[in-house]
């Protein structure tokens, strides 16, 4: 099970608050099932999208990038950057500073680690 433990989400209601591909065997160790039944698992989750002519960039980015914004909010971020005349890299560097908390009080601890993310450009 997975419960809320102060701002974080928790399995076990204790234990990890993020799963991992590497380690942790405490969480994948029963014999009846299979890799991605377990607790834990290394299988990711996969999604194919077409790319269109109008798709601009691709963001990649980090599970804490998106504790301080919604995924179209990160997005619009990124475009709004490159709008301006930055370059992908100056937009992504933005894109991470504004996702890193100013006052983790505030954000309850939001925005303090696992803060990573990448643009690629489609065209």
């Amino acid at each position: 099970f997975v419960a809320a433990v102060g701002p974080c989400q928790r399995i076990d209601g204790w234990g990890l608050n993020l799963s991992r591909a590497l380690g942790d065997f405490h969480y994948k160790a029963r014999d009846d099932l299979l890799p991605e039944e377990q607790k834990v698992s290394a299988v990711p989750d996969v999604r194919c999208s077409d790319i269109t002519e109008e798709d601009e960039f691709l963001l990649l980015a980090c599970d804490g990038v998106f504790e301080l914004h919604r995924s179209q909010e990160a997005v619009d971020h990124v475009r709004q950057r490159l709008l301006e005349g930055a370059s992908a890299e100056e937009a992504v560097q933005s894109l991470v500073d504004a996702s890193c908390s100013q006052d983790l009080v505030a954000t309850q601890g939001k925005g303090s680690d696992n803060v990573s993310a990448m643009v690629v450009m489609l065209r």
